[in-house]
Order: C-alpha cells, then structure tokens, then sequence
C-alpha cells in the first residue's frame, strides 16, 4: 500500500511544541497564481504544491517551522551555563553553597576558613553534569537519527513532458516525479510519498492511496499507545491520481498537487481534526481527523 499525502507538520508535533506553536497566529495567505497576500481572519492556511518553483521557494509557507526534531536540553556553547543554573535550582546544592561560604568567612567558621563542603560539592555536582552531558549527547544522536530518515517528496515541472510518461504504479513512483530527501528537510506544503510499512515522517493529509477505494490502515502505536490498525480515508477529489490498475493518473496530476488547506491552529487534540482543503481546480472538500496522518505512525 501506498499513499501520497500532503505536508502539514505544522499542525502537529509533540505536546510541547504544539502548545508553544497555539500562542501564534499566522493570517497571512500567498496565493500560488500570483504571489499576493492577503489578510484571514481565522485558522491557519498553507499552500501546497509539488512545482519546483515554489518548493524552492522560501516564502511559499513563511510562518511555519520546519520538520527538524530536536530533543536535546543543551548545546555546546551554553552546557555548562544551563546545567549549572539548573543544578542549583535544587535547594540541596544551594544549601551546600551557603555552608561552603560561611565556612571561608572567619568569623562565623568552624574550620578556620577553610570550606570542607566545597569538595564533596563539586564532586556530586560534576557527577551530575557528566551524566547530564552524557543523556544529552545520546538525545542528540536519536535526533539525527530521526532528522536523517529518508522520505520521498513529489516533484512535476512546468513542460509538458510528464504528461508523456506511461502509467506506473503509486509502489514505484518514477524517478522524474519524486525526490528523494530527509525528514528534517519535509517542507509544509510538500506532496510526500508514503510506502507501507514506512513512518510517517510529517503530520499529512491523504490525498491518494493504492488501496481500493482510497483507504489506508495506519499504527498509531508512537503516537497513542494502540497497536491496533485504524483506517484513513484519502479525498475524494485528489484519489483520482490514482488509477483502478494502481497506476498514476498523469493527466490528472497537476490539478491535484497544487491549492490551499485552511485549517486549526496546533493543539494536543490527536483524535479531532477540522479543516478544508481547496484545489487549484477549484475543488473544496472538507478535511476530518480520517484524513490525517499523524507523524510516527506508520
């Protein structure tokens, strides 16, 4: 089985960075023919497109973050700042401190100025930092990891000559029409390829799938827990890409990978979505929770 979806990452993201995502409002819509803005008073709207002129582009969707995942609590500039601002947070340390200081001042000192707490202090403390310094390198290489997992974007251009390639399958897109790329670099708005078996590596609208009907069976088990397989439904104005035989509809193609989705702002929410989706042909089709891909599913 497999799906094309549209990319929405900006939707999604884990808990946190959804929440942070829910104080910002993005009103502004570029509209694809002409490049205008213009004001929207409410929800959130991004272009999607697989023409290389507006992949490329940098303002195709301006307001959102991109699909980079990072984890890690340090970098190797402020380690050391943040780890010991955090350490001493922790009213142990802090009271170790205070004994240390009044130890070296003479006149309130039991040990004649000399602070006998400093070392047993230092040592549990740089203890504490080693490992800090160690989780979070460990972190940091489950980001590459995951940053670094390959994913399949489709690609068209403007001449005429996709329209002259023969039917191939959705399980083997052709080279000319896809782009092979990481995870990190899925932009908001990018038609991703999705094979079975393969995470997701953005939140994504379904817009095709192989199986009959435009159905897709996902796991949800990164994201909820539940190992069942619950089925998503593809659009019905964007499954006819895909052909009774699993074959491309080339000719069909171009009015389907380009428009604008409107949608909610980023929230926890993982079992409610409400959207719209409007292709450049015109077309609307609302947009629920059995349209969405979550990311980590698979």
């Amino acid at each position: 089985c497999t799906e094309m979806g549209v990319s929405a990452h900006a939707l999604g993201g884990s808990e946190d960075e959804r929440g942070s995502q829910e104080m910002s409002k993005f009103d502004i819509e570029r509209s694809i023919d002409g490049g205008r803005e213009v004001e929207n008073a409410a929800g959130r709207k991004l272009l999607f497109s697989a023409q290389p002129k507006l992949l490329e582009s940098s303002v195709m969707n301006p307001a959102f973050c991109d699909n980079m995942v990072v984890t890690t609590r340090y970098t190797k500039w402020n380690f050391l700042v943040k780890n010991l601002w955090e350490q001493f947070h922790r009213f142990a340390n802090v009271y170790f401190l205070g004994i240390a200081i009044l130890q070296i001042i003479p006149e309130v000192s039991l040990t004649n100025g000399v602070p006998t707490v400093m070392a047993p202090l230092i040592f549990v403390m740089g203890l504490t930092c080693i490992r800090d310094a160690i989780e979070d390198h460990r972190r940091h290489k489950a980001d590459v990891a995951v940053n670094s997992s390959p994913a399949c974007v489709l690609s068209t251009v403007d001449d005429s000559s996709h329209l002259e390639v023969k039917e191939k399958g959705l399980s083997a897109i052709p080279a000319d029409l896809s782009v092979q790329t990481q995870w990190q670099n899925v932009l908001v708005g990018d038609i991703v390829v999705i094979s079975a078996d393969q995470p997701i590596p953005a939140d994504v609208v379904l817009l095709a799938a192989s199986h009959s009907g435009g159905l897709a069976y996902v796991e949800t088990a990164n994201v909820d827990g539940e190992t069942n397989l619950k089925s998503k439904q593809a659009l019905g104005s964007t499954q006819v890409i895909r052909n009774e035989d699993d074959s491309v509809n080339v000719s069909q193609l171009r009015d389907v990978v380009q428009g604008h989705v409107t949608c909610e702002d980023p929230n926890a929410r993982i079992h409610t979505f409400e959207g719209r989706i409007v292709l450049i042909n015109g077309e609307r089709e609302p947009l629920t929770a059995d349209n969405l891909l979550l990311r980590g599913s698979t």
